[in-house]
This record gives structure tokens, sequence and C-alpha cells, in this order.
């Protein structure tokens, strides 16, 4: 909060939830869901770069020019693939995924 709320512009980490009185009122909310979304699939994941039509693994282009300047710095596009740790972290995923199938169906 002490970087989204500073009055010092320049003393921000980022601007993605705005600023100043139209900051978004969820952002501990969004924040922590974040979190635990990354936790969560750095967990489960290996993340490697993706392959080429050869099998190759592509270049992730990791340099200064690898992303967008804007408002909001992005990343240019990559091909990555999520690779499951283990078969045991296929069957946790799995679990819970059916544990809240039933949860989710009122959004389809």
């Amino acid at each position: 909060m002490e970087y989204a709320g500073s009055p010092d512009y320049e003393n921000r980490d980022h601007y993605a939830y705005g600023s100043g009185r139209r900051i978004c009122v969820g952002i501990h909310l969004a924040e922590r869901t974040q979190w635990r979304l990354t936790a969560r699939l750095i967990w489960g994941f290996k993340i490697e770069p993706g392959l080429d039509e050869h099998g190759n693994e592509m270049d992730l282009n990791v340099r200064d020019d690898a992303f967008l300047d804007g408002f909001l710095v992005s990343p240019k596009e990559y091909k990555v693939r999520f690779v499951p740790r283990s078969e045991k972290h296929i069957e946790v995923i799995r679990k819970d995924f059916e544990n809240v199938k039933e949860f989710l169906k009122q959004w389809e």
C-alpha cells in the first residue's frame, strides 16, 4: 500500500490499478490473487521455452528490446510451454478442479 498510495508518483512501482482518488478499491484483493495464482503455477509447472515446427526450443528473446513501452510496460509476444512437474502435481490439480467445477458452472 505504501507504493500504491504514495503521492510521489515517481516512487510508485506500477500504475496498473490507477492512482490517487481513482485507485482501484480492489487493489489488495487483485494483488493477492495474482500472487496466489503465480505461486500455484510455479508449484505445478515448469515453464520452458516453446518449441518450433522442428521440435527445437525457441529463443525467449530476453533482451532490452523484448518489451513494449507505454503507460504500462509489457513483454513482446513469446511462446512457452507449461510442463507438469510430476504425476502427483497433475493429480492434485485435477482433484482441485473437480472440487470447484460445480461452483464455476454458474459463470458458463
